[in-house]
C-alpha cells in the first residue's frame, strides 16, 4: 500500500494518489488527471513512491497529509481536486480551483477547435445512464463497499445544503432575488454539463440550488441535464 507522485513529464504537472495494490501500471483515477493523459499520452506520465503504508486507514491518512502538505488541490501544478481519503470525489466539498482544473481552458482542452461527432455523444449519453445509483457502485465496489460509498455520497450531498451551509440559511428573499431567478451564464453552463459535471456540483459553482440549475437548463434549453452530456 503506497502513496505515490504522478508527474506529467511534458509540463510538469503532479497528481499525488494512493494505491492498495502497489500497481506499477496504476497511475490514479481522477478526472483531471485522467483527461491529461488523453491529451498527453499515457507514456508521458511517471509514477514515483511517496510513501510505503501499513494499512487502509494509514493509507487514506497518508494520503491526505501528502495533498495537504503540497497543497496539491489549489496548486495549479497539481491536477487533485479533492483532499483524498476513503469515498472518492464526494469525500469533501469542492472548491472553485478544482473545478477550474477541470476546464482545460483554450488549448490545454483537448476538445480545442474540434466537436463531438454524434456518435461519441451517443456514447457519452449511454455512459452517463445510470451514474452515481446504488447499482452503480455495487458493480464497482462489492455490495458491502458500495452501499457504504453511496450511503456516504448521499450523506454529504444532503449535509452540503443543510442549515447554515445552504446559501439562503435565514435569508428571506423578495420574489426577484429567489434562486430561481439567479442569473446563471448560459456558454459557462453548457461547459460544466459537457465536463460531466451533475447538478448539486454546478450548483455549488454557481452558489445556488441545484432545483435552480435544472429549471435554468429548462429554460435555456427545454430539456434535461442528461440530454446535453
Amino acid at each position: 500500500m503506497v502513496v505515490y507522485e504522478i508527474t506529467n513529464t511534458i509540463n510538469g504537472k503532479k497528481y499525488i494518489g494512493k494505491d492498495k495494490n502497489n500497481d506499477p501500471g496504476y497511475l490514479g483515477s481522477g478526472k483531471a488527471l485522467l483527461r491529461a493523459m488523453k491529451k498527453y499520452g499515457r507514456k508521458n506520465f511517471k509514477k514515483t513512491i511517496i510513501e510505503e503504508c501499513k494499512n487502509e486507514q494509514h493509507l487514506d491518512e497518508r494520503e491526505i497529509y501528502w495533498i495537504d502538505y503540497f497543497n496539491a488541490v489549489n496548486s495549479r501544478n497539481y491536477y487533485n481536486m479533492v483532499t483524498g481519503g476513503t469515498g472518492g470525489d464526494y469525500s469533501n466539498c469542492w472548491t472553485k480551483e478544482s473545478l477550474e482544473k477541470m476546464s482545460f481552458k483554450g488549448k490545454d482542452n483537448y476538445m480545442f477547435n474540434r466537436k463531438h461527432s454524434d456518435e461519441e455523444i451517443k456514447k457519452m449519453k449511454q455512459r452517463a445512464i445510470g451514474r452515481y445509483t446504488l447499482d452503480w457502485f455495487i458493480e464497482r465496489n462489492g455490495k458491502e463497499e458500495g452501499e457504504k460509498f453511496w450511503n456516504e455520497r448521499n450523506k454529504k450531498l444532503s449535509e452540503d445544503r443543510m442549515g447554515e451551509k445552504n446559501p439562503f440559511y435565514g435569508k428571506s428573499l423578495p420574489y426577484e432575488e429567489h434562486p430561481r431567478y439567479t442569473h446563471i451564464d448560459k456558454d459557462e453552463l453548457l461547459k460544466l454539463i459537457k465536463q460531466d459535471f451533475d447538478g448539486v456540483q454546478i450548483a455549488k459553482y454557481f452558489n445556488t440550488t441545484a432545483t435552480t440549475i435544472y429549471a435554468k437548463i429548462k429554460y435555456y434549453w427545454g430539456c434535461k441535464i442528461g440530454d446535453l452530456k
